[in-house]
């Protein structure tokens, strides 16, 4: 099951009707645009972890029953530099070094000998997610800028900051669009030694142009991966998995650790979310304590008045980035993720939580077009539902008020479901919040090769409409999104009158 990370190459094709399993929705127009490491090591060199596998983006083009499949490597700077040394140069942030721990600490005290900064240059692999949004492709990784990608041809045209948006010179894995005004909601986060971090949120229309930016100092909120966007509100969760201190950095910087590697439970760190208005001053930020947990991805959101109702999958005091089992990018086989609800209630300074799926979950996935919106209550996870923890084989649909769950048992390994609204755009007015299909890809470990599956999201347990079979596995990936646009270049005949 662990060959699901193994490296690939990049591929461009038509899916052949033959190799079509069912029969796809006429109504299913746009492209899948998804992100992941797509390599498990650099010239020889075994890769410690995924998340340090360079971007492969994977883009799966339907229109009028057809299918191209596209992946493509993000070109990124230290990709590039290591082809020209056809060596492995740059560590990774989850443990994969250059040498040794004792070789890479000796080397770091070197440096500070002869009076020189230790080498301590982390790769930027663009492969946690990826969106498509007035014209360009870009690819995320939190701690960097995005890159910018050709949506026709994938290819990268290098790093991106959004007419000098970026001023944090970083840009985080998630982002929302906003319901109402249909706006591209992004953050960036900065931490630094004082415990004093850097946040900027961004707000953009459809040609990129920027419409509000917001800067906050927030002590304490030293990691954010997602968030989540209410009609009157930003909230983030700061997290006690992780400790930005002098000790840490040290650490991290003789070769000891990595900042991968030291994410696990401080005791002595707070567990809260802070809320921010959207329309207020820092000053008005609010801070709710909850019980210790780490968040990755957050899922449905609505705010009632004083009342924000929200779900998210939460990790265990016990959670850490080990790769667990050869499968997963934390230990979910003895800390899996699991649903909570909670309710924040401004007014009385409460926050509450509530389990509600204690089987092992991750990557919740909402309808893109109605975040935040009154009424929301579906999601749409990458479970196990039996016994196990690992590997991830089902998709769940869970109703967050009402608790049903329904559940397609597949015949693989599956990675996030991704949510294709049935009307595109216009999806945030027509139809209802679950009117529209789910797409998932599904590694079969006995063949070594993956489909892609299609659901219908009202009836997730009639199991795919379609099966997209490809001829090759696609590595495992992180995260993507559903665009209702198409882009590929149509083939021309070229020809002369001349004759020979």
């Amino acid at each position: 099951m662990s060959r699901g990370w193994e490296s690939q190459d990049e591929k461009s094709y038509w899916i052949p009707d033959c190799d079509i399993e069912g029969k796809i929705p006429l109504d299913i127009h746009g492209s899948l645009i998804r992100n992941g490491p797509g390599i498990n090591e650099v010239y020889g060199k075994k890769l410690k972890h995924p998340i340090d596998g360079d971007g492969m983006v994977c883009k799966l083009t339907l229109y009028d029953g057809k299918v191209h499949f596209h992946s493509k490597f993000v070109s990124s700077f230290h990709r590039k530099a290591e082809a020209k040394e056809n060596t492995f140069i740059f560590p990774g942030q989850m443990g994969t070094r250059i040498h040794s721990i004792a070789a890479d600490t000796l080397n770091a005290f070197k440096a500070v000998f002869y009076g020189s900064k230790p080498n301590l240059k982390f790769r930027n692999p663009s492969n946690t997610n990826s969106l498509y949004w007035g014209g360009k492709i870009l690819t995320l990784y939190e701690t960097s800028l995005p890159h910018c990608l050709d949506p026709y041809n994938l290819e990268t045209l290098g790093l991106e900051n959004l007419n000098n948006s970026l001023t944090l010179n970083c840009a985080g894995a998630h982002f929302r669009i906003d319901p109402i005004s249909m706006n591209l909601i992004m953050f960036g986060l900065r931490v630094n030694l004082e415990n004093a971090a850097s946040l900027e949120i961004y707000e953009f229309d459809k040609q990129w142009t920027l419409i509000n930016k917001l800067n906050y100092k927030i002590p304490g909120l030293n990691y954010a991966h997602d968030f989540l966007l209410f009609p009157d509100y930003f909230l983030f969760h700061m997290t006690p998995f992780t400790d930005v201190s002098k000790w840490t950095a040290f650490q991290i910087l003789i070769g000891w650790s990595s900042p991968g590697e030291s994410m696990h439970w401080y005791p002595d760190k707070p567990s809260m979310f802070v809320v921010i208005p959207r329309k207020g001053k820092s000053e008005n930020i609010m801070f709710f304590k909850t019980d210790p947990c780490h968040i990755f991805h957050f899922a449905t959101a609505e705010q009632n008045g004083d009342k924000l109702h929200f779900s998210s999958v939460c990790l265990s005091e016990t959670m850490n980035m080990s790769f667990a089992q050869g499968l997963w990018l934390s230990n979910a086989d003895v800390s899996p993720g699991q649903v909570y609800n909670f309710t924040i209630d401004l007014s009385k300074n409460e926050c509450k939580r509530e389990l509600i799926y204690n089987k092992s979950a991750e990557f919740p996935i909402t309808h893109p077009y109605r975040h935040g919106e009154s009424g929301s209550k579906f999601v749409y996870l990458m479970a196990s539902d039996g016994e196990e923890n690992l590997p991830f084989k089902d998709v769940v649909k869970l109703d967050i008020k009402s608790l049903k769950k329904t559940v397609w048992n597949s015949d693989g390994i599956i990675g996030e479901p991704v949510f294709i609204p049935r009307h595109g755009y216009e999806s945030n007015k027509k139809g209802s919040e679950d009117d529209g299909y789910i797409i998932v890809q599904l590694y079969h470990p006995d063949t070594h090769k993956t489909d892609f599956c299609i659901i219908d999201a009202q009836h997730v347990d009639d199991g795919p409409l379609a099966r997209i079979k490809l001829k090759h596995h696609v590595p495992y990936g992180f995260h993507g999104t559903f665009t209702p646009e198409v882009f590929f270049y149509e083939p021309k005949l070229v020809f002369t009158k001349s004759k020979l």
